[in-house]
């Protein structure tokens, strides 16, 4: 994978996290759990997108 694709797709993710945390839900239950364990698992998902492209 393209180094600059894999920043392109990293920053997408943290963006993704970022929207998620605005607009999850606020009472709490089963919907904002999803969401916030989602925001938490996105950004290291970015990380190890950026390091799978950068050791290959």
């Amino acid at each position: 994978m393209n180094v600059r694709r894999a920043d392109a797709i990293a920053m997408a993710l943290v963006a993704m996290s970022l929207i998620l945390v605005m607009f999850c839900p606020d009472e709490s239950g089963t919907l904002k759990q999803v969401c916030l364990v989602g925001a938490i698992a996105l950004p290291f998902l970015a990380v190890a997108v950026n390091v799978i492209a950068r050791t290959k």
